[in-house]
């Protein structure tokens, strides 16, 4: 575990380092003017220790430009029960967020996450029912061809979850599904007709 640790200042500065670069780019004409519709994407990450997969929805613009509604899904195996137990079980948790992108830039830009999720525990270690919590997250996306009309992203992103939690059948009784959270992953994008692309839209 203190490996992982020394690793989150390498994340961090790795992070920062792309993210300076994407805004220090000049904007490809034509990337940002066109309208951009729903996304959908599958990710992979860690939340604290526990490794993560997922699948994620995200709407069209709503309310202004660039702000945008993310739901997302995620199956979660708990690494503590598997220290004491040596197995691996799952719980799964769902999350719901206003999403803000930065104007594309070259192949990239940055969005910024927050909202709330709710974790639904495993009865193999917790007694408890639902739980809620909130979570913020600052990430980088980079396009895979911009200019084409069926779009790919890679993405990742960094930031931190809080919630009231415990593996209350576990010794010591740990908190689970909160602390530091990376995640990458990839989206497909579906653009909408040639006739319905208005002046000033951006993906």
């Amino acid at each position: 575990m203190r490996t992982r640790h020394h690793s989150i200042p390498v994340i961090i500065l790795a992070f920062v380092s792309l993210a300076s670069n994407c805004l220090g780019q000049g904007a490809i004409i034509g990337t940002a003017s066109k309208p951009g519709g729903v996304s959908v994407g599958i990710t992979a990450g860690h939340y604290n220790y526990d490794p993560a997969i997922g699948l994620e929805l995200t709407s069209p613009e709503v309310f202004v430009t660039n702000l945008r509604v993310r739901g997302k899904a995620n199956v979660t195996w708990l690494e503590q029960y598997q220290i004491t137990d040596h197995r691996w079980p799952t719980f799964n948790s769902y999350w719901t967020g206003l999403v803000y992108n930065t104007n594309t830039l070259e192949r990239g830009r940055v969005f910024f996450e927050s909202g709330a999720y709710l974790l639904q525990p495993n009865k193999t270690f917790s007694s408890a029912n639902l739980r809620t919590g909130f979570y913020g997250a600052i990430g980088v996306e980079l396009f895979v061809a911009p200019n084409t009309r069926q779009r790919f992203s890679y993405f990742f992103s960094g930031g931190f979850a809080a919630i009231n939690a415990r593996a209350d059948k576990l010794e010591g009784r740990p908190r689970y599904g909160q602390g530091v959270i990376f995640t990458n992953g990839f989206r497909y994008f579906f653009l909408p007709h040639k006739s319905q692309i208005r002046k000033g839209a951006s993906l």
